[in-house]
């Protein structure tokens, strides 16, 4: 058995343990000390009014403990950091800088917990992705999802990409919808209506055929844009329940070397079905590429929709279609009306008037 104790007894009793399972005697001036069992420790104990023991194992752990004290401190409070950082949320970010907007990161900063410097995510990440989903239902798409202390904010379509006209080309701007004229901007060219004046699909706006002072002629490229009132009619029908394959917020990313065309790497992507992304973030002299791929998971989603529901999700596509094609700060919807509603066993039906302030002008080049 092993001997764990370490035992005291005065120097009087030394004779009255012989035969006892002890090793390591000491003697100490009126003492006397020896290592023993705990079995042995207990007869002593019984057989001795005076004895002071006290376990080796324990006596070795607590001068450990007391000579690393700062160290093992200095570890609990490492490891209690790391796990704090781990659960932080250090920046928000959007995937596509051309979609950022304010409303939405306030609304995720919201959803955030502020202790000290850190922040860590209130409630469920799925959960405030979907709420995200119905309070900003104008996008085609939007999600949230998380990348190491990141979140990430995806938008889509960004309507801000669009495609600059060839300013070489003269020609002149014309309406591409009946709409009255509340404002325009002219910087090239003659302007051919004024404010508060009704106009047709297919009126002259801007003119791009200029005749100066000295009676000569010009043709050029009118640039400008004009502004007018729209009232149009919108007819949907929503299936009461819709099932479609979607991306479900979840996203990962790898980073991938390549030359010229050719990419060199193996996927760790996990995801059966998704789509990618690939983003250039490195490149030298147009030989040498560092590319990130984004892999954005896709799984089928069932949706059941109520009236509401329903008449929120084909509100949602006008503004959609609106946003898509928005050219210009000065164009929003004024409002959007519900005309007419029915409904049968599978689908509801849905007419709404819409009135919007939008550029009306659409660019025609000389034949």
């Amino acid at each position: 058995m092993k001997k764990n104790y370490l035992v005291e007894m005065p120097i009087d009793d030394l004779s009255k343990i012989s035969h006892k399972n002890i090793s390591d005697l000491s003697i100490n001036n009126d003492n006397f000390s020896f290592k023993t069992d705990k079995k042995t420790l207990n007869i002593i104990k019984n057989d001795f009014e005076y004895v002071y023991s006290q376990n080796i194992c324990h006596k070795k752990l607590k001068n450990l403990i007391s000579k690393h004290l700062i160290s093992i401190i200095g570890l609990f409070i490492f490891i209690l950091m790391i796990g704090i950082v781990s659960k932080t949320i250090t920046e928000i970010v959007f995937l596509d800088e051309t979609t950022y907007n304010e409303e939405v990161n306030k609304f995720v900063e919201d959803r955030l917990t502020k202790v000290g410097p850190f922040r860590f995510l209130r409630g469920d990440l799925n959960k405030i992705d979907s709420e995200l989903k119905n309070v900003f239902y104008q996008y085609e798409w939007i999600g949230i999802s998380q990348k190491g202390t990141s979140l990430i904010i995806e938008i889509e379509p960004s309507f801000l990409d669009i495609q600059e006209e060839d300013s070489k080309k003269s020609g002149s701007i014309y309406a591409k919808k009946d709409a009255i004229i509340k404002k325009y901007h002219l910087e090239k060219g003659i302007v051919m209506v004024q404010e508060d004046q009704y106009v047709k699909a297919g009126d002259l706006l801007i003119s791009g055929d200029i005749v100066h002072y000295d009676n000569t002629f010009e043709q050029v490229h009118p640039l400008g844009y004009v502004i007018g009132e729209v009232l149009e009619y919108y007819e949907f029908t929503i299936e009461k329940v819709n099932t479609k394959t979607e991306r479900n917020g979840k996203i990962y990313y790898q980073d991938f070397w390549a030359i010229k065309n050719k990419t060199f790497g193996k996927s760790k992507n996990k995801f059966l079905e998704y789509d990618l992304e690939t983003k250039t973030i490195f490149n030298l002299f147009n030989f040498f590429f560092v590319k990130r791929i984004y892999y954005f998971e896709k799984e089928e989603i069932k949706k059941e929709y109520d009236f509401d529901s329903a008449k929120e999700y084909a509100m949602s596509l006008i503004y959609k279609k609106f946003m898509k094609n928005k050219t210009n700060d000065n164009e929003k919807i004024v409002y959007i009306k519900l005309a007419r509603y029915g409904e049968d066993n599978n689908n509801y039906y849905f007419r709404f008037v819409v009135k919007s302030e939008e550029s009306i002008g659409e660019f025609k080049p000389n034949s």
